[in-house]
């Protein structure tokens, strides 16, 4: 998770004018996620304990390169997982207070866990048939498929909670 880093000038800059090239995997300074640190990290680790991988991602994930934790008062706490959604069902439910299930059948399980609402997706990735121009959308067990669907490449990024100082941004939508 990044922060703003100082420039020569004395100016703040956010951190992909800091460290232009950051790209996949690139190691970034981590910050907090502010008051939303125990919930997002107690989730993770949930799924983690489990050995299965928990990802932020999206939307939230540029909320937070731009403006910090204060930007995610207002965020959607979007993740992806490789678990498909009876797995993710079966690692949230005890944990959970309020579970949705409305969008199952898109890999998509909504939940309140230690007081956050959260949406956690299987990874998708799309396929395309040679006789048509509309993919078929399937579940994937790597994130980077998850985030080629993505509407632009700056909402096309991924931080693991549990290591927040790797960016997962293999379209360079810094």
């Amino acid at each position: 998770l990044l922060e703003p880093t100082d420039s020569s000038d004395g100016s703040a800059r956010n951190h992909w004018e800091a460290n232009p090239g950051m790209g996949y995997g690139a190691d970034v300074q981590p910050i907090s996620l502010g008051r939303f640190e125990e919930p997002v990290l107690s989730l993770a680790s949930a799924f983690r304990a489990r050995c299965v991988g928990l990802y932020l991602g999206g939307g939230v994930v540029r909320d937070l390169l731009l403006g910090g934790p204060d930007a995610l008062e207002s965020a959607d706490f979007d993740f992806t997982t490789p678990a498909v959604p009876t797995q993710i069902v079966e690692l949230v439910e005890p944990i959970a207070t309020s579970l949705w299930r409305q969008g199952e059948r898109f890999g998509t399980i909504g939940a309140r866990v230690f007081g956050l609402d959260v949406e956690i997706t299987t990874h998708r990735g799309d396929r395309y048939r040679a006789d048509s121009r509309r993919p078929e959308v399937e579940f994937s067990t790597e994130v980077e498929a998850d985030l080629a669907r993505r509407d632009f490449t700056v909402n096309a990024m991924a931080i693991d909670p549990l290591n927040p100082g790797q960016l997962i941004d293999p379209f360079d939508g810094r």
